[in-house]
């Protein structure tokens, strides 16, 4: 009987012990309000390990508005990991450009030091996207990354007004 006490006590407890390892998601929705918000790590860092996790199911949950969700992308930057990489990948290649937009922003943001081909490789694809706005923020990273494929992409860039921006 003791044996069986003592099992369900070490249960509940490394239950309970890793549950709180990962912030709850109040927590982390609170600091993605805000009229004037902007972004500073030192509150999401004092969240501890986890945050980025819950952040990364805040910006796939449809039921949140969307002001939330474009502030958990933003976020993410802070989070220089591989599944964060591959998230704001997804949201970059993503039919959404609203979301396109803001996931390439903070994947260039977030990981155009520690993972350039990364971010190369999405901006290549942005900048063949139909979307304008999309192919000026892809191609202003790429100026920063490889001037020959920023020349190359003015090159060919049909819209001249878009080749002006790319410019600024």
């Amino acid at each position: 009987m003791k044996i069986k006490f003592g099992m369900l006590i070490l249960v509940l407890f490394i239950t309970k012990s890793s549950i709180l390892a990962v912030p709850q998601r109040e927590s982390v929705l609170s600091l993605l309000e805000g009229r004037h918000w902007e972004l500073h790590d030192g509150p999401f860092r004092a969240l501890g390990e986890g945050t980025d996790e819950v952040l990364r199911e805040i910006s796939d949950n449809s039921s949140l508005i969307n002001y939330l969700r474009f502030r958990a992308l933003t976020a993410l930057a802070l989070y220089e990991n591989e599944e964060t990489a591959e998230h704001l990948e997804r949201h970059a290649r993503s039919q959404d450009s609203a979301f396109a937009r803001r996931g390439f922003s903070s994947l260039s943001r977030g990981f155009s030091e520690s993972d350039p081909d990364r971010v190369r490789r999405t901006a290549e694809h942005l900048m063949r996207s139909s979307e304008a706005h999309l192919r000026i923020a892809a191609a202003r990273e790429m100026r920063r990354i490889d001037t020959s494929t920023f020349k190359s992409f003015l090159n060919r860039e049909p819209e001249e007004w878009v080749r002006e921006a790319v410019k600024q």
